[in-house]
């Protein structure tokens, strides 16, 4: 949880000087899953790479799905080419909402897989596939997950 709210906290503080770049970055992204077979789709994605995050890099990816519907994905560093197993929390965090209710709404990836298939300064691509419990111990299965995202210094 410590890295989905400092990816919160960072995107609050992105800052931007030419707001039609930051709409050019935003829109050519995607996000693609099924959510217990149900097909998801969002083109609202924001990627931001903060550097003062507790002194140290981090990487977040946040969906827009609709009004109150997102899922993001964290990670505790710049992340490479490489899986990333979301069961130790330690270098990725899964997170998708729906709604306002952190106690039913908020599911956390709780086993699965995050797939960074490349990525450059400027792009991130991969895939992921997890199981998700929210603090009521309901689950959520996410998968055929694709993302492609522009990455946007939080500076």
């Amino acid at each position: 949880m410590l890295l989905f709210s400092l990816l919160v906290v960072s995107l609050g503080a992105c800052k931007k000087d030419d707001n039609d770049s930051v709409k050019e970055e935003v829109f050519s992204s995607g996000l693609t899953f099924k959510l217990d077979g149900a097909t998801k789709k969002s083109t609202l994605v924001v990627c931001v790479k903060d550097e003062e995050v507790q002194g140290e890099e981090s990487l977040g990816l946040v969906a827009s799905i609709g009004n109150s519907e997102s899922l993001t994905i964290a990670f505790d560093g710049v992340p490479t080419v490489g899986n990333y197993n979301v069961a130790d929390n330690e270098n990725v965090v899964v997170a998708y909402q729906n709604g306002s209710n952190p106690a039913t709404d908020i599911y956390v990836g709780e086993t699965g897989t995050v797939k960074v298939t490349s990525i450059s300064d400027k792009e991130i691509k991969g895939t992921f596939e997890i199981s998700a419990e929210n603090s009521g111990e309901a689950t959520k299965t996410i998968s055929e997950g694709k993302f492609s995202a522009k990455i946007v210094d939080a500076d």
